[in-house]
């Protein structure tokens, strides 16, 4: 990701990282030269997720990433597509969903 003339390779924000890569061996590569224990994170294979417009076989230590198409970061759907519909319609869901939790209240009597 180009930021300006800063090329990014990750984002962090305390244990949520996203590492970026125009390649497969270059991720492949971060996530093995990535050292985690060192800042004290252990990789959950379960909720690390590759994404890419291809299948992909990046792998942690023997475990291979799961590939997705989409993903939710800090509240916001990311998809390979760059697809603000399906991120606009969540959002919708969401605010309805909470306004039926407030409807009673609403209401007039």
């Amino acid at each position: 990701m180009k930021i300006g003339a800063v090329h990014l390779t990750i984002l962090r924000f305390a244990d949520d990282i996203i590492l970026l890569g125009k390649r497969e061996d270059e991720l492949q590569m971060m996530m093995h030269d990535w050292n985690w224990n060192k800042v004290g994170l252990k990789v959950n294979i379960t909720k690390t997720k590759g994404m890419a417009n291809r299948p992909t076989t990046i792998k942690v230590e023997d475990d291979l990433l799961e590939n997705v198409h989409s993903y939710t970061y800090f509240g916001n759907l990311v998809t390979i597509e760059g697809n603000h519909g399906k991120k606009i319609s969540r959002r919708l869901g969401i605010a309805w969903s909470n306004f039926e939790k407030l409807e009673k209240y609403l209401r007039l009597q």
